[in-house]
């Protein structure tokens, strides 16, 4: 199985002002791939990250996608996928990158998007996928809205379908999360997981693919290391990988 995992990635720039005196500092750190890579390695999937500013040039369509069994967005907002520099700078006609993961799902592939500030409609609404083609396949509505749950207090999440494959041989006695993006069942998917009304996992069949909703982080900070480098959550990735991506594995 080949995964594209895209997001997760960020460059800082940082003002240090000493007084009279200013200067500024650059930094680029990823807060999950290494984990995910670790975990698809030993379960023998091909594991192909795609940082974002990568993303936003090289983020394949419908051609690249081919080669790949499993989409994974997280924490990557849709202009990001949208606004090819050639569209934004050159006013050039491009393929639309979220239709094509649509396409790429119809015709077998799997599709999972986790949660973040840049996910759904995410942090101010900025990450919008609402209102693009992606709401097509994803098996969630989405809000119009900024869409994150802060809880500082901790939450638990509820599994409403044990018997799924996603959570075989897994223990789902998990720590609290710290927050997430508030989502609605969409009619005809499947929900797995909750917390009270607001869907945490769900899950849907479209066309000859499997697209999947995870309203969590994947990492910090709505998740914690506790939870992230623990067995059962390999198992965990290891069966929603799986299960999403094996209709088009060959």
């Amino acid at each position: 199985m080949k995964v594209l995992f895209a997001g997760e990635s960020w460059i800082i720039a940082t003002s240090h002002i000493k007084g009279f005196d200013v200067f500024q500092s650059n930094s680029y750190d990823e807060s999950t791939s290494d984990n995910i890579r670790h975990i698809c390695d030993r379960a023998g999937f091909e594991f192909h990250h795609m940082p974002s500013h990568i993303a936003l040039r090289n983020f394949p369509g419908v051609e690249g996608l081919k080669e790949y069994d499993l989409v994974v967005l997280s924490d990557i907002g849709s202009d990001t996928l949208l606004l090819h520099p050639d569209t934004l700078e050159k006013s050039i006609v491009r393929e639309n990158r979220l239709k094509s993961i649509c396409q790429f799902v119809n015709d077998g592939g799997g599709l999972v998007m986790f949660g973040g500030w840049n996910s759904f409609q995410g942090m101010d609404g900025k990450a919008r996928y609402g209102f693009t083609a992606l709401a097509e396949v994803l098996p969630v509505e989405m809000y119009t809205h900024d869409d994150r749950k802060e809880a500082p207090e901790g939450v638990f999440m509820t599994v409403e379908k044990l018997d799924h494959p996603f959570f075989k041989g897994v223990d789902m006695n998990w720590p609290p999360f710290l927050g997430y993006n508030r989502l609605k069942p969409k009619k005809g998917a499947e929900v797995l997981a909750t917390n009270g009304e607001d869907v945490m996992i769900a899950v849907q069949e479209v066309g000859r693919g499997r697209t999947c909703a995870y309203a969590s982080d994947i990492s910090t900070h709505w998740a914690s290391n506790e939870l992230t480098r623990s067995k059962d959550y390999e198992r965990f990735i290891v069966n929603m990988f799986t299960w999403l991506g094996e209709n088009h594995v060959k």
